[in-house]
C-alpha cells in the first residue's frame, strides 16, 4: 500500500488506489460515522516543519516564523470523499504565490493528487478500469468529488445551487461566530471550528 501512496513521487494518472479498498473496507471506512480532517497545521512534506497558510481564507503572516497564525481550522463532514476534496483544494490555494526567500514554494502538492478521490466517487466505474470489490460485490460510489469553482469564491456545486447541487456544500464557520452565535443560530453541527461541510 505504501509504494501506491508514497509522496515523494508523483502520484500515477487513473491507477488503483488501496485507500479506495480501504475506505470501502466493512471494518473500517464503512463503520466511520464522520470524518474529521486536523487542518491545525500543516508542513511542507510528513518530515517538515509546521507552515503558515498566507491565502485565504486563513491570511495568515508568513514572518517571522515564530508568529501565533496558524490554519487553526478543523473539517468534519458525514462524506469522506467530500472532506478530502475540501482539504486539498486548500491546500492547492496555499501553493500559489507561497515561496521562501529562496524561491522554494512553502507548501507542496504531487501531481495528481487527486486521483484517489475520482476512483472513491466512481468506485463502481472508476477512471483505473478497476474491479473495487468487498465481500464479492462491487463497491459503490463512496461520496462525491469536486473542486471548488474558484479560490476567491470557494462554492461548490450545493452553494451554487441549494436545490439542485447534487455535490458538495461548504459551510464556513469563522471561531469568532461560533462563540458568540446562539446554539439556534449555529445549528447542530458535528464541529464549531472552521470550516464545516455538511453531506
Amino acid at each position: 500500500m505504501h509504494a501506491a501512496i508514497n509522496t515523494t513521487q508523483e502520484a500515477v494518472k487513473n491507477a488503483y488506489s488501496p485507500i479506495v479498498d480501504l475506505a470501502a473496507s466493512p471494518n473500517l471506512g464503512a463503520k466511520t460515522i464522520l470524518f474529521v480532517l486536523d487542518g491545525l497545521y500543516c508542513g511542507r512534506k510528513f518530515q517538515s516543519n509546521p507552515l503558515h497558510f498566507p491565502n485565504p481564507p486563513f491570511n495568515n503572516r508568513v514572518e517571522p516564523y515564530e508568529n501565533p497564525d496558524w490554519p487553526a481550522s478543523v473539517l468534519a463532514s458525514l462524506d469522506g470523499v467530500a472532506l478530502d476534496s475540501v482539504g486539498l483544494d486548500l491546500l492547492f490555494a496555499q501553493t500559489k504565490n507561497n515561496n521562501d526567500a529562496d524561491g522554494q514554494p512553502r507548501i507542496l502538492i504531487r501531481a495528481n493528487a487527486d486521483d484517489y478521490l475520482f476512483e472513491m466517487a466512481q468506485a463502481d466505474h472508476p477512471p483505473s478500469g478497476t474491479a473495487y470489490k468487498q465481500g464479492g460485490k462491487v463497491v459503490a460510489s463512496l461520496g462525491v468529488h469536486e473542486h471548488w469553482d474558484s479560490d476567491e469564491t470557494k462554492r461548490y456545486s450545493r452553494n451554487l445551487d441549494p436545490v439542485h447541487g447534487q455535490g458538495i456544500e461548504l459551510v464556513y464557520l469563522p471561531l469568532s461566530e461560533a462563540k458568540s452565535a446562539p446554539a439556534s443560530a449555529t445549528g447542530a453541527k458535528p464541529a464549531n471550528l472552521p470550516p464545516q461541510i455538511p453531506e
